[in-house]
C-alpha cells in the first residue's frame, strides 16, 4: 500500500511541476509584455471562481484516491493493484497539463481580450469535466467495494457503512462509537465529569494541515517571489487597463462639442441615452425624469437653458456647486450627446411626483435634429 501511495504522490508532485512551468515562463513576459502579476490581475472573476472549483475537485480526487486504498487495504489487506493510483494520476496530470498549456497559450497568442477569456473558459471547463467524470469513477469503485462482504471482525467503524456518504463521513470523523467509549476514557474526573480521550476529527486535522500549506504558498507568492500583484497593484493594473480603454474608446468617438452637437432622433441613439440615463442620471433626476435631489427634466423651465447644446453643455462640464456632476471623464462625446438627447424627449411626459419647475422658462428654439442636418449636407 505505501509503495502504491508514493507511486500515487509521484504523480501528484510531477503533475504539480508540470502546472508551474508555464508560470516560470510567464515570470519574465508574454508576448504581450505581460508579467504573470499583469497576466493574473487581468483574469476575470468567472475564470477564478473556475480556478478555484478545478483546485477544490482537485483536492477531492486526491482523496477519494487516497480512501478507496485506505479501504481495500482495511477491508481486504490488499490493494488494487495500482489501479486507484492510474486513475488519480489521469485527474492530477490532466488537471495540470490543461492548466500548464491553457496559461502558456494565453500567454502567447496575443488574442484580444474578448477571445483570450472565451479560449480560457473553455479550458477551465473541459478540466472541471474530466475532474468530474475521474471523480464519478471512484465514487463508483467506492460504493463497490462497500457492497462486497466481509468475513472477519472488523475494528473501524466507517467498513460497515452501506453507502459512499456514510464510509466518508465515519472516515472524516473516526468519532468512538458509544459502545466503546470506555475503552478512551481517562482516569481522572471532576465534579463526576469524566473525560472522552477522543482523536481530534481527520477533517479538522486536514483542514489545518491545509491553511499551512496556504498561507506558505501565499507568503512565497505574494511576499518572496513576488508573481502576483497585491491589493494595491491590482488596483493601479485595473486603472491603467480601465484608462486604456477609455482612450482607445475616444480615439474612435466622434468629436462633438456643445458647439457642434445636435439632436440625435435615431431609435438607437435614444435607447443608449435612455439606459445612459437610467444607469447615471435616473438617481438625481428620477427615473422619468420627474426629479429628485436634482431638477426635474419634464417641464419647461431650466436653471441653465433647454437646448440641446445647453444639456450637452451642463452634462459635460457639470455644475459643482449645486452637486452636478462634470460627466466629460467618464462619458464620450457621443454618449453625452445621446443622453442629452433623450432628456429633450422628456418634456412633456408629465410623470407622477413631479418636483417643482425651478429655473426660468425656456422657449423652444427650433433645433436641427441629426437626419435633417444630414438632408441639409451637400452633395458630392
Amino acid at each position: 500500500m505505501m509503495k502504491k501511495f508514493k507511486s500515487t504522490a509521484g504523480h501528484t508532485i510531477a503533475g504539480l511541476i508540470l502546472a508551474l512551468l508555464p508560470f516560470v515562463d510567464l515570470a519574465a513576459q508574454d508576448s504581450q509584455g505581460r508579467t504573470l502579476r499583469e497576466f493574473a490581475a487581468q483574469l476575470q472573476p468567472i475564470e477564478w471562481t473556475l480556478i478555484w472549483i478545478s483546485i477544490c475537485l482537485f483536492g477531492v480526487i486526491l482523496y477519494l484516491g487516497y480512501f478507496l486504498k485506505t479501504l481495500a487495504y482495511d477491508k481486504f489487506y490488499a490493494s488494487d493493484s495500482g489501479g486507484v493510483s492510474k486513475i488519480v494520476a489521469v485527474g492530477v496530470l490532466t488537471t495540470a497539463l490543461f492548466l500548464g498549456s491553457s496559461t502558456e497559450a494565453m500567454a502567447q497568442t496575443g488574442a484580444p481580450a474578448d477571445f483570450e477569456t472565451t479560449i480560457t473558459l473553455m479550458l477551465l471547463l473541459g478540466i472541471i469535466a474530466i475532474q468530474l467524470v475521474v471523480i464519478f469513477h471512484l465514487w463508483g469503485s467506492i460504493g463497490s467495494l462497500l457492497k462486497k462482504p466481509i468475513d472477519r471482525p472488523v475494528d473501524k467503524p466507517y467498513l460497515m457503512a452501506t453507502t459512499v456518504w456514510g464510509a466518508l463521513w465515519k472516515n472524516m470523523n473516526k468519532s468512538v462509537e458509544i459502545e466503546r467509549e470506555k475503552d478512551v476514557l481517562l482516569d481522572h474526573a471532576y465534579d463526576g465529569i469524566r473525560e472522552l480521550d477522543n482523536d481530534l476529527p481527520p477533517w479538522w486535522k486536514w483542514g489545518f494541515y491545509i491553511t499551512i500549506i496556504f498561507s506558505v504558498i501565499y507568503l512565497a507568492r505574494y511576499h518572496v517571489f513576488q508573481t502576483a500583484p497585491l491589493q494595491m497593484e491590482e488596483y493601479e493594473i485595473a486603472v491603467a487597463r480601465a484608462e486604456a480603454e477609455r482612450a482607445a474608446l475616444r480615439a474612435t468617438s466622434p468629436d462633438i462639442t456643445e458647439e457642434t452637437v445636435v439632436f440625435l432622433d435615431s431609435e438607437e441613439d435614444l435607447e443608449i441615452g435612455k439606459t445612459l440615463y437610467v444607469t447615471n442620471c435616473a438617481v438625481c433626476h428620477g427615473q422619468l425624469g420627474e426629479g429628485g435631489i436634482g431638477p426635474n427634466l419634464v417641464d419647461d423651465y431650466w436653471i441653465h437653458g433647454g437646448s440641446i447644446r445647453d444639456i450637452f453643455r451642463v452634462t459635460k462640464y457639470g455644475v459643482i456647486e449645486r452637486g452636478m456632476t462634470p460627466w466629460q471623464d467618464i462619458l464620450t462625446p457621443l454618449q453625452i450627446a445621446q443622453v442629452s438627447s433623450f432628456v429633450k424627449t422628456l418634456r412633456d411626459t408629465d410623470p407622477p411626483n413631479q418636483k417643482e419647475p425651478e429655473g426660468e422658462l425656456y422657449v423652444p428654439e427650433e433645433e436641427t435634429s441629426d437626419a435633417e442636418e444630414a438632408e441639409e449636407a451637400p452633395v458630392g
